[in-house]
């Protein structure tokens, strides 16, 4: 008899030490023996990738760096650099305020409108539709929507002139270049001839919210400094088309340094408007006191030129004139100064003409000063909340630079004052000298004075309002592109390599995860390490499951796995019975539940001890739901056991010869009996078990499953050794407690476990370690290479 892998002579059949782990089954088990998944899946998941990327949108990632300019430094020991270096004032530019006036939705919708990018194009494909930018050979060129939400058109291109609109089921037929009204609202279509007509000339126009497609925008832009220190921001956008990401972002470059200039020249287009007002007045004032002068003239005949007969006296006075004129328009100034920001309540802060208080330093700075925080409070105030922290620090600042402002300005006004009162005084006193000048030239020479005050003034504010114009004629804006958007045309998304890699992992894991779940949702027993983890029932031995569709497999001349399995098993028996008994040797055969292949050992054990040259007899005693006769090709209605338990037969009567060989016989069930428990019981069943073992020298009984009804216990007087069948992929783990609980409180006597119906490629310790290229046995018919032929070695 060839030998097992493990002999009986170890602890193997009587032992349930663990096995250690078995990598050569672990492999066979989740990769060979599904090799087919392991092609298959992984050829879907590729396809699938291939199909994904192939109708994929594309995002590719434009960026441009610009640089944000910072007026404030480089400026020398000016006041406003010293105040900022003791920390007296902040600096004007922060670099995180202009990211976020950047991504402000203000400037992202100026951009949109200028753009045009709330009308989209897309040419209708079989799978996808693809967007037409910049090449779109139809154009939306004016729309006026019924609602915000934004409109659809379903647009077929029928000729050069034409096209159809489709609308639900309708088609309407419309002229480029010609107004048409739906539901939606009334559009203006004309056609685009430098760029040719794509597919069928299938175009889908969509028109988006202004407002929801620049928050879109604004969201998707990132915008952050290249290095902790750097003035430098790069700013990137992830988009569809790479060609309207870089005019994005080039356009937000152009409109931000657009609003900067304005808002620098907000300072100097408030001065011109104040400068405006003021000429416009003084020219009135101007005209009159020249038309007073010429009045006065003619009516008291004054010749043109005025002689002089004091000549050093009047100088003096003259001079005295020009000193008062000078503060007198000193002192205009800064009472209109001061009643513009008195005006300035409730925290409505505006920009003050910075350049008309010429007279005093401190204070140009302090207006400087004001005017920029006003600026910064403004562009703050577009992205930030009332409650934002730096808006209230930047109030808070505000409020206490006007208090400063107006308590400055009101300081050189007392200083102008007192200079004004010292100059009158003095030229009072040469007043007095010439008390004798003739009373209309003293007149004459008042009027003149005033005259002469109005006209300096006037060219006092002619001389600022040129250098205004200039200042605003040579403002640069914030920023400088360092490097412009430029289309790129190498997609970031999706990323070819990493799907093609993630997606084959993920078929070649499927089919790992497939089995592995399969084998935690599978209740039932798969081997050997299921039967000991169960009980401590010794494992006798295994058979193969049969794929020749016989129900006897054994045979003198058989060489199949299977009848070799049954060899061993009938070797193994050996072991279990009593020793130094010759005859009557009775083995009791069960399982849990019908369809374990009690039936199926049961005949083939015993045709196995026949071919052994031993006198066997197979008893079927499964009184509920025999199928031994069956297997046997006996006939079914012929007299049995319970004919002979009943009086209605004798021994002779029912043991039957088998044609399958010579040493075997067997007795049938014969008609099933209402009480098989009962009829089992009867003393006459002990008196044939009796003589039956003086004539046989092993007898097999076929009982009832022993997890349904007792019967198989009540045979157990008779056994010599019990063999509890339990088939791999069929019987219940739950089922083997019975088992558990049978062999713990000894119900069967020498019980031993039959694992069968083992598959192909399952790794059973007792197997042959033999292949079929050794001759040592034959494939099954039905079975094209036989079980162990391929994996018993």
């Amino acid at each position: 008899m060839p030998k097992a892998k493990t002999t009986l002579a170890n602890a193997t059949l009587f032992s349930s030490n663990e096995k250690a782990f078995d990598l050569k089954a672990f492999l066979y088990h989740y990769i060979w023996r599904h090799w087919y998944l392991y092609l298959i899946l992984p050829a879907v998941a590729y396809f699938a990738a291939w199909t994904y990327l192939r109708y994929a949108v594309p995002e590719y990632e434009v960026k441009c760096s610009l640089l944000i300019k910072d007026e404030q430094k480089g400026s020398g020991l000016s006041e406003t650099a010293l105040l900022q270096e003791l920390g007296a004032i902040q600096e004007t530019k922060n670099i995180e305020n202009e990211i976020q006036i950047l991504k402000s939705q203000t400037l992202m919708e100026e951009v949109v409108r200028e753009l045009n990018l709330s009308v989209k194009y897309f040419a209708v494909g079989r799978v996808r539709n693809e967007e037409m930018y910049g090449n779109n050979y139809i154009k939306l060129d004016s729309f006026k929507l019924n609602k915000r939400a934004g409109a659809t058109l379903d647009i077929y291109y029928a000729d050069s002139l034409q096209f159809e609109l489709v609308t639900g089921e309708n088609r309407t037929l419309h002229h480029f270049g010609e107004w048409f009204e739906t539901k939606q609202g009334s559009f203006l279509i004309s056609r685009n001839s430098l760029y040719p007509i794509l597919d069928q000339g299938h175009v889908i126009v969509q028109i988006h919210s202004v407002e929801s497609l620049a928050r879109a925008y604004s969201n998707g832009l990132l915008a952050k400094p290249m290095s902790y220190y750097s003035s430098v921001l790069e700013m990137k956008l992830h988009e569809p088309n790479a060609y309207r990401a870089a005019d994005i972002l080039n356009k937000l470059v152009e409109v931000y340094n657009r609003a900067a200039v304005g808002d620098k020249n907000k300072v100097s287009e408030n001065t011109i408007k104040f400068i405006d007002q003021r000429l416009l007045y003084l020219t009135e004032e101007l005209s009159t006191v020249e038309g007073g002068v010429q009045k006065y003239k003619q009516s008291n005949q004054i010749a043109t030129s005025i002689e002089s007969g004091m000549g050093i006296v009047l100088n003096e006075m003259s001079q005295f004139d020009e000193e008062i004129s000078n503060q007198e328009v000193q002192r205009s100034v800064l009472q209109n100064m001061e009643a513009y920001l008195a005006n300035m309540t409730g925290g409505r802060y505006q920009l003050i003409p910075a350049n008309l208080s010429s007279g005093d330093e401190a204070l140009s700075q302090l207006l400087l000063i004001f005017n920029e925080k006003v600026l910064s409070r403004d562009r703050l105030m577009q992205t930030a909340k009332p409650d934002n922290p730096a808006l209230l620090s930047l109030n808070q600042e505000l409020q206490s630079l006007h208090a400063n402002v107006l308590e400055t300005i009101r300081k050189v006004q007392k200083r102008t004052e007192t200079i004004l009162a010292i100059a009158r005084g003095k030229r009072s006193a040469l007043t007095g000298k010439v008390r004798d000048v003739p009373r209309m030239e003293r007149e004459l020479q008042e009027i003149m004075r005033q005259q002469s005050i109005k006209q300096n003034l006037y060219l006092f504010l002619l001389q600022k309002r040129e250098e205004t114009l200039l200042a605003l004629a040579s403002t640069t804006p914030n920023s400088r592109v360092v490097d412009p958007a430029r289309p790129n045309n190498i997609p970031i998304k999706p990323q070819k390599r990493l799907i093609y890699i993630l997606t084959i992992l993920f078929g070649l894991s499927l089919p790992a995860l497939y089995i592995l779940l399969k084998d935690l949702l599978n209740d039932t027993v798969q081997g050997e390490d299921d039967i000991k983890k169960a009980t401590d029932a010794p494992l006798l031995g295994g058979i193969a499951l049969s794929r020749s569709g016989k129900n006897i497999v054994v045979s003198s001349q058989s060489r199949s796995a299977v009848a070799e399995m049954f060899r061993l098993l009938r070797t193994n028996i050996q072991f279990m019975l009593p020793p130094g008994v010759q005859t009557g040797q009775t083995i009791l055969v069960t399982s849990c539940s019908s369809g374990d292949g009690k039936t199926f050992v049961t005949a083939n054990l015993g045709v196995a001890m026949a071919i052994s040259g031993k006198k066997t007899l197979l008893m079927e005693l499964d009184l509920r739901k025999p199928k031994l006769a069956r297997y046997l090709d006996s006939n079914i209605g012929e007299k049995g056991i319970t004919n002979y338990l009943l009086g209605q037969a004798t021994m002779e009567e029912i043991i039957r010869p088998s044609s399958l060989q010579e040493n075997l016989f067997y007795i049938a069930c014969g008609p099933i009996p209402p009480n098989p428990s009962e009829l089992i019981m009867y003393a006459a069943l002990d008196e044939l078990m009796e003589r039956l073992k003086a004539d046989f020298d092993f007898i097999v009984i076929d009982t009832s499953p022993v997890g349904l009804v007792a019967d198989a216990l009540l045979l157990n007087r008779f056994s010599s050794a019990s063999l509890f069948v339990v088939r791999q992929g069929k019987t219940q783990k739950g089922m083997l407690k019975t088992l558990a609980d049978i062999h713990q409180e000894k119900k069967l006597r020498n019980l031993a476990v039959v694992l069968n119906g083992i598959k192909e490629g399952r790794s059973y310790e007792y197997g042959y370690g033999y292949g079929y290229g050794y001759g040592y046995y034959e494939a099954e018919k039905g079975n094209r290479k036989g079980f162990w032929a391929k994996f018993g070695k």
